[in-house]
């Protein structure tokens, strides 16, 4: 059985979603509207609740780092997870 997607719970004002960052940047996962085996996959690659990540290449496939892993994600995906940029180095 699939699940229903949900709509995205109430983000924080400074949250944005994946596919607006652009290469190079970092920003702290913060929520998905993704089905759950979606989510699974996900995680079991290392995307896990507050994780950070860098964007290698931004665009369709949406190329993230997480730890040493890069993940390639489609666009699809990338446009239902945000996440809350971190903020650049003085």
């Amino acid at each position: 059985m699939i699940a229903t997607p949900q709509p995205l719970p109430a983000p924080a004002p400074e949250s944005i979603r994946l596919v607006q960052l652009g290469a190079g940047e970092s920003a702290r996962l913060q929520t998905t509207d993704l089905e759950h085996e979606d989510c699974e996959l996900l995680r079991a690659l290392g995307m896990t609740d507050s994780c950070m990540l860098r964007v290698c290449k931004a665009g369709d496939p949406c190329i993230v780092q997480v730890r040493s892993t890069r993940i390639g994600l489609s666009q699809r995906l990338a446009e239902h997870i945000l996440v809350v940029p971190s903020q650049p180095a003085p």
